[in-house]
């Protein structure tokens, strides 16, 4: 998955793109069953995930695990 498949605007999809840019930060994705929020998770880490980043995700549960992420449970 990739954020231009999310169906962004063309106003928020160059915001997103730049905000993953940053060395550090928090994204929060909350919604309800259903709504998207591991489709976004996953394009966001697959846009993100480089060898010199660590990314640390809490979720429960875990629907995809990528090599490089660290998978924190609730």
């Amino acid at each position: 998955m990739t954020t231009s498949r999310l169906g962004l605007t063309d106003t928020v999809q160059p915001i997103v793109d730049e905000l993953l840019k940053l060395p550090n930060g928090i994204i929060l994705i909350t919604g309800p069953t259903g709504n998207g929020k591991s489709t976004t998770l996953c394009a966001f880490l697959n846009k993100m995930n480089q060898a010199h980043r660590r990314i640390v995700t809490i979720e429960d549960p875990v629907e995809y695990k990528m090599p490089g992420i660290v998978y924190g449970i609730v």
